[in-house]
């Protein structure tokens, strides 16, 4: 069975971060995953962005700005894979890594205790 990861980036007012992290997520991303991108600003701009970057892309609307980490809460709660990643909106992967998340998940194979 595949690990499947779920990918929660919460943002606020950075139309232009987010564009550009989930372009590079979405394109350089080979494993089983699921984004789920919480909108903490009132401008509603998440939602057209994600349509745009990839129509799977969840988006919740919280009505008020609950913060990085009440957006993480938020967004983790929705989800259902094996693990978790909590993303800045700023974030973006970097050209040809395809393997960068299973790098990360790499860890926890290896290691028990963590």
């Amino acid at each position: 069975m595949q690990t499947t990861v779920d990918i929660v980036i919460p943002t606020f007012n950075q139309p232009r971060a987010l564009r550009l992290a989930l372009t590079s997520i979405v394109r350089w991303t080979r494993s089983c995953f699921a984004i789920t991108v919480v909108d903490n600003s009132l401008a509603g701009y998440a939602g057209e962005i994600c349509r745009q970057t990839h129509p799977a892309i969840k988006v919740i609307r919280p009505g008020s700005n609950l913060g990085w980490m009440g957006g993480v809460n938020l967004g983790a709660s929705e989800g259902s894979g094996d693990y978790i990643l909590m993303l800045n909106d700023d974030v973006v992967i970097l050209d040809f890594d395809h393997q960068w998340l299973q790098k990360l998940l790499s860890v926890f194979v290896r290691e028990n205790d963590v």
